[in-house]
């Protein structure tokens, strides 16, 4: 099966949802037509270069957490039941050919019968109960794997399989798409000498290139797969490096050593040119909310009038131009505009900028002199830069904002106790059953709760909850999370405060490049343009 690919214009910036046409005046690597010595004509072998900021902790992506690192150098060596199109928002075939469900919480898949692992093992249900057994049982995975409910997913036949899951879960199909669904053969992992040998020279994976060699530190080679069951790889070959330092990954790519890179800074995108034979593609990130979540328990905050205040004093519009550069979007939600179940503003404008409307908020509040809060994070300047705008904003109001940075496992050792007046984070909107999840203070934080929020109907606020966490109705999600999301703009237990922008670029004469569902581009299916 062929991903869909996303498409762009030939200018250097592009700001809509779809992709194509990267690169340099040259077709980089191109395979010609040579003379040999004798007069013979052979062809020169076609090459790829690639770059990423992360090198994966390990090949066998359900040993891990879903990383950047796994998802990126991962996706050439894998296949999913499911590929997910980033430009509709909708899954499509790829191992599992149909699926349909048989109930609320079974899902029979039908596979392809004529996929096999690199190492030559077909793939067939057994594999995919052997995948959902392995994933269960890694914690690192209970977010993706959690609603499995693995006493009754079965084999139906020899390539039919149920997979059941312990509650309707109206994402699950995305889900699937994850690199931690990647599907590999049983008996493959068995032939090549079981899963510490399989997680650093994966051959038993079934994707468009086979697994060459892992030069730690440096870079991951692969070889197209000759055998594919789909549309075969452009390139012979791919070398996936891995380039940490943002500068030096992006002057590898204008220097010619590289012919694609994943995460262009803002702040580097006036060095790339147009003419320059390298184009940057920007695409708004659907799954990347940045916000501030207000801690609602008790003192100044647990004043709804204070948190509208904060709202209003908050320009969105300056902050993300002054954070990003203008690339992404202003949030006027807790979703961006164009996601699944988002839904537009009905009668409130309290992320709107209103500062006079603020300071008289703070007034009615009782708190016209402002007080004192502090905003934790974990080490990241995106959330640094958020805390920053805050503090200034919020100083209008006569609000003394510190910011307190630390570790991740201290950071959330304090989230995960209350200890905190707010934090600066980033919400990934794929599965926004748990997005939502993060308001509901019935749950506490090990099961993706906050209970730190409080809401003044708490009844209905509930009902609406528990009818989104398992609407299988596209059309009903959106209105009911159009009520959510309009009672959470009104009571503001979180500044929703705008939505980035994935920002990669590569050869200019380069096309077929794609997001997985997290967001990271992917490169597997580059090949110059018509």
């Amino acid at each position: 099966m062929k991903r869909k690919l996303l498409r762009v214009s030939s200018l250097a910036l592009v700001l809509v949802m779809l992709v194509t046409a990267c690169g340099k005046s040259e077709t980089p690597k191109e395979s010609e037509d040579t003379s040999s010595a004798n007069g013979e004509v052979t062809e020169q072998v076609k090459n790829l270069t690639v770059a990423y900021n992360l090198e994966p902790a390990s090949l066998d992506l359900q040993s891990v957490g879903l990383s950047s690192g796994g998802t990126t150098t991962g996706s050439f060596l894998f296949d999913t039941l499911v590929t997910y199109n980033s430009e509709t928002n909708t899954v499509e075939p790829c191992v599992a050919e149909s699926w349909e469900w048989v109930d609320d919480t079974t899902l029979r898949m039908k596979l392809r019968e004529d996929v096999y692992s690199h190492n030559g093992y077909n793939i067939v249900a057994d594999d995919i109960l052997y995948m959902l057994e392995r994933g269960v049982a890694t914690a690192a995975l209970a977010r993706y794997y959690g609603s499995i409910d693995l006493s009754r997913c079965a084999v139906v036949d020899t390539y039919t399989v149920d997979i059941a899951l312990t509650a309707p879960n109206p994402v699950f199909l995305t889900t699937l798409a994850q690199s931690c669904y990647a599907i590999s053969s049983k008996e493959g992992i068995e032939a090549q000498g079981g899963l510490e040998e399989f997680a650093r020279a994966p051959q038993a994976m079934t994707g468009k290139y086979r697994f060459v060699e892992w030069v730690a530190g440096d870079h991951v080679t692969v070889e197209r797969n000759e055998d594919y069951w789909g549309e075969k790889a452009y390139y012979e070959t791919v070398t996936i490096r891995f380039i940490p330092d943002d500068t030096s990954r992006l002057m590898a790519l204008q220097s010619g050593d590289v012919d694609a890179v994943n995460k262009v800074l803002t702040s580097q995108t006036s060095t790339i040119t147009e003419g320059s034979g390298v184009s940057l593609v920007t695409i708004d990130n659907q799954l990347q909310m940045y916000n501030i979540f207000l801690n609602c328990a008790d003192g100044p905050l647990a004043e709804t009038k204070v948190r509208q205040a904060m709202s209003l004093a908050f320009n969105r519009e300056a902050a993300l131009q002054a954070i990003l550069f203008g690339y992404g979007s202003v949030a006027d939600g807790l979703f961006p505009e164009g996601f699944s179940v988002y839904a537009e503003p009905t009668s409130n404008e309290m992320w709107q900028y209103d500062l006079e409307k603020a300071q008289s908020l703070m007034a009615e509040a009782g708190y016209a002199d402002g007080f004192e809060m502090t905003i934790i994070l974990m080490e990241n300047q995106m959330y640094s830069d958020v805390a920053e705008f805050a503090q200034s904003a919020w100083g209008q109001l006569g609000i003394d904002v510190k910011i307190e940075t630390s570790d991740s496992a201290s950071f959330f050792v304090k989230l995960n106790a209350g200890e905190y007046d707010a934090y600066s984070i980033a919400n990934s909107g794929f599965d926004y059953t748990s997005v939502f999840k993060t308001f509901d203070d019935r749950l506490d934080y090990g099961q993706g709760g906050n209970t730190q929020f409080h809401y003044e109907d708490a009844e209905t606020f509930y009902s609406l909850l528990d009818q989104i966490y398992t609407e299988t109705d596209s059309a009903a999600a959106v209105e009911i999370s159009g009520q959510i999301q309009d009672i959470l703009r009104v009571e503001v237990p979180m500044i929703d405060v705008m939505n980035g922008a994935i920002l990669f670029a590569c050869d200019s004469n380069l096309t077929g490049y794609y997001l997985s569902p997290m967001g990271d581009p992917i490169f597997v299916d580059l090949q110059p343009a018509a």
